[in-house]
């Protein structure tokens, strides 16, 4: 009903923050579907269910900071997160 606001306002994004947001809403989508049909039954399974859900929010926010050219991080800052 109100997605046209949440288009509009990724629409007047500059596009590096628009492409960072993009992937990691491919990513987590392609997670989550993995999850449709099949249950949460190890403590692997929920790792990488947590992964999707909240672990690539964590990434896209490093990665959107980093784009900002706000904060400077280390070479490996994506493996350290993990």
């Amino acid at each position: 009903d109100q997605f046209h606001h949440v288009s509009a306002a990724f629409l007047q994004l500059e596009k590096r923050y628009q492409e960072i947001i993009e992937d990691t809403t491919k990513r987590m989508g392609a997670g989550m579907a993995k999850f449709i049909c099949k249950e949460v039954e190890t403590v692997d399974d929920y790792d990488e269910y947590c992964h999707y859900v909240a672990g690539l929010v964590g990434l896209s926010l490093s990665k959107l900071l980093l784009a900002s050219e706000l904060e400077i991080l280390t070479p490996d800052w994506e493996q350290i997160s993990n």
